[in-house]
């Protein structure tokens, strides 16, 4: 008899933890698909850089010209007037020997990014790609390729000295897309060519 009654108790045991369980996991479903539904684009930000640092510059076109916002209207040389289409961007210096040149962005709140909006500054000479690699820099500092390519493939040009690449997750590596903790820093590296004032107006995270 004793033995009997103990088995029963180990039976119920078992069914009470099997009911805790699928309690659990179904408590955590529900949670999962009521975050998931009640996320809106109120929940996305979108930033400019608030700091950058940069490998080069030429005159007045320095890492102060890239952070912010950009700078509107000039941006698309829609200002005809503007005799310095560059005033609002930062262009390169061009080194033959060391032809890719970079910029290093910080925003200042951390994210997982969807998209990165990169708003250029002239074409370069021949057709040649800018931009040529994104990497997203996570807030312990660990650097993660995101995109390499060729940026005359990505951008929408609104004139010979203005336009717009976006990339978006589909754009973006597998590790980019699969991220452990949130990003707060941008480094992107550029191709400088011989003669050219291209460069870079503002990055949008």
């Amino acid at each position: 008899m004793k033995r009997i009654l103990i088995k029963e108790k180990i039976i119920s045991n078992k069914i009470g933890f099997l009911k805790f369980l699928i309690s659990t996991i179904l408590f955590l479903i529900f949670i999962t698909t009521s975050t998931a539904s009640a996320f809106t684009d109120a929940d996305i930000i979108e930033e400019w850089a608030s700091y950058a640092m940069v490998s080069s510059f030429i005159k007045n076109w320095g890492a102060a010209k890239i952070i912010d916002r950009s700078d509107g209207g000039n941006s698309y040389c829609i200002d005809q007037t503007d005799p310095y289409p560059f005033s609002y961007a930062w262009v390169p210096a061009h080194d033959e020997n060391n032809p890719t040149q970079w910029v290093r962005l910080v925003y200042n709140t951390p994210v997982y990014p969807t998209k990165v909006k990169i708003i250029e500054r002239y074409k370069a000479y021949d057709g040649e790609r800018n931009v040529s690699k994104v990497y997203f820099i996570t807030v312990s500092g660990k650097k993660i390729l995101a995109w390499e390519g060729d940026d005359t493939q990505k951008i929408t040009w609104k004139s010979q000295c203005g336009g717009i690449m976006e990339l978006t997750q589909d754009d973006f590596t597998q590790e980019a897309r699969n991220l452990t903790e949130p990003v707060d820093e941008l480094l992107i590296e550029f191709q400088t060519h011989e003669g050219s004032w291209a460069g870079i107006d503002a990055v949008k995270l």
